[in-house]
């Protein structure tokens, strides 16, 4: 679904930009918008936000396996929470509210721009909360976190940044769409190796659901196991 909204995204750049489509031409100008990887608030960005949402239920469930096996749940639990913030973020476009012209960067064309400064303060200060987590888990997981992580911020303040310089008042000239398409390709990207990786650490953890076949060893979580609280709180089976 990812290619094909960038392949779309990418069909209708080129019919603006030629200001022409053929017999395609009215539906792109009307339908366009909604497949843009550089606006909000469409069909792009509510994919982006769902696929963060699973990335944040990925890691609480991992979160509850470690729970069960008697490891330590809250940094998952804490990962969570910041991929929730980050689906609200992408939905609602709260990283406007992190905008501050005291801290714009010089060259920048529009407010919109001012908040990467922010955005960069807040990224490292939770990569360095959990650097040391990151570092104790199992090496495939810990380079994929690497690899997710570096992508999506290149993408997300790298290239952001980049596209703020290049971009115009119109933000529609060759130099910023191909920067901002490439920003929101990362994004996209970063995100689905992120949801790889938890999800390779949810199979290691042992956690399978009934609807799988489980192997040996794994714990499976069926709906018949989990105790149900009676009146007054009694537990039942």
């Amino acid at each position: 679904m990812v290619a094909g909204l960038i392949a779309i995204h990418c069909f209708v750049m080129v019919c603006w930009t030629l200001k022409s489509c053929g017999p395609l031409t009215t539906a792109v100008t009307n339908f366009g918008h909604l497949f843009d990887l550089n606006r909000e608030l469409n069909i792009p960005s509510w994919a982006s936000s769902v696929l963060i949402v699973f990335v944040g239920a990925a890691c609480m469930l991992v979160g509850l396996a470690e729970r069960q096996q008697g490891g330590s749940a809250w940094p998952w639990w804490g990962l969570g929470v910041v991929f929730a913030y980050m689906s609200l973020d992408e939905a609602a476009e709260l990283h406007g509210l992190l905008a501050t012209d005291k801290l714009a960067l010089p060259g920048m064309t529009g407010a919109g721009f001012a908040w990467i400064v922010p955005g960069l303060i807040l990224a490292a200060v939770v990569a360095l909360a959990y650097l040391r987590w990151v570092l104790r888990q199992p090496t495939e997981i810990r380079n994929l976190f690497f690899i997710a992580g570096t992508i999506y911020v290149t993408g997300a303040l790298g290239f952001e940044a980049l596209g703020g310089l290049l971009a115009d008042p119109t933000y529609f000239n060759p130099a910023y769409l191909v920067a901002s398409t490439i920003e929101e390709t990362l994004e996209f990207l970063g995100m689905l190796i992120m949801l790889y990786a938890v999800l390779r650490r949810l199979d290691m953890s042992g956690l399978a659901f009934e609807f799988a076949t489980p192997r040996p060893g794994q714990i499976t979580v069926a709906k018949k196991d989990i105790p149900r609280k009676g009146f007054g709180g009694a537990t039942t089976n």
